[in-house]
């Protein structure tokens, strides 16, 4: 696909030097009858083909790379979003399968099968929901409805809707926000931003331990840290993080429902938002995100 268009673009630009070149030499020959000056003529002709031929084949190159970069993007996001929803069809699938041997068994003895289906018909949902989000995204497609934004409402509720999850895997979640820090956002996406962020840190925290959220005005900007105490992530891995699909420990993640496209999506609304957001982590020691966003 990418080459023909670069051949394409090489033929429509020769094709419009050509003609420009054909007018010139037609006005040319109108005015002349020298052999010498024909000659010339022809050979400034060949040398000029020649380099609008070499100028057409780079200019293409330097043309066609981002749109290279994108289509690749685009096919590496295509096979893996077909990669992830195969497993939860494949498990869905196998499961209706023994359901429908054990005919003569109630629905309260196929409970494990129909739970398995349940669960997975629910990963499947969120996964096409964030695919929907990056697509979106990634189609400029997504508007923001700004307004004013209370941080420290907007977390204080997050926490509390995973405050039950954070308890089964004893972990504990302390904040630190002023109540009259505000920021202009879209309420919705600044919510699911400290969702991905606070469930990572619960889900892949590896041990009990303590998740910190802290916010503050530091000049123009909102500085905003979601930090842990926990395993951490291996240094190579670190600035692999926000790519789309990517997994630290691909089999833990899979088992715990995870997609890989969590702090992509994380990424996508603080850049929206104009902001910026890093990570850093110590293997063994804890990670943190840091996260700046234009104050009020």
């Amino acid at each position: 696909m990418i080459n023909k268009i670069r051949k394409r673009f090489i033929v429509y630009t020769m094709i419009v030097v050509s003609l420009i070149l054909s007018m010139v030499m037609f006005l040319f020959f109108l005015g002349t009858k020298s052999p010498i000056n024909y000659d010339r003529t022809i050979l400034l002709v060949v040398i000029i083909i020649a380099l609008v031929f070499a100028g057409s084949l780079l200019l293409s190159k330097i043309a066609i790379k981002p749109i290279g970069e994108s289509w690749k993007r685009q096919l590496d996001f295509t096979a893996d979003a077909s990669h992830e929803l195969r497993t939860p069809l494949a498990v869905i699938q196998s499961n209706l399968e023994i359901v429908l041997e054990n005919e003569d068994e109630t629905v309260k003895d196929q409970e494990k099968w129909l739970e398995n289906i349940r669960v997975e018909t629910e990963r499947m949902g969120k996964l096409v929901e964030d695919l929907l989000t990056l697509s979106r995204a990634d189609t400029k497609e997504q508007t923001l409805a700004l307004q004013d934004i209370p941080l420290a409402i907007i977390v204080n509720g997050r926490v509390e809707a995973l405050e039950a999850l954070a308890r089964k895997k004893h972990i504990q979640i302390h904040t630190k926000i002023d109540d009259t820090l505000l920021m202009k956002g879209d309420v919705a996406r600044i919510s699911q931003l400290f969702t991905i962020l606070i469930e990572n840190a619960i889900n892949y925290m590896g041990r009990p331990g303590e998740i910190r959220i802290m916010a503050k005005k530091n000049g123009k900007h909102i500085e905003i840290s979601v930090s842990d105490n926990g395993e951490g992530i291996p240094k190579d891995e670190v600035e692999k993080v926000f790519l789309r699909f990517y997994r630290v420990d691909k089999a833990r993640t899979r088992n715990q429902g995870g997609s890989g496209l969590g702090l992509p999506i994380a990424k996508w609304i603080v850049e929206a938002h104009g902001g910026k957001i890093t990570l850093n982590s110590v293997y063994g020691s804890g990670t943190e995100v840091k996260i700046f966003f234009f104050s009020n």
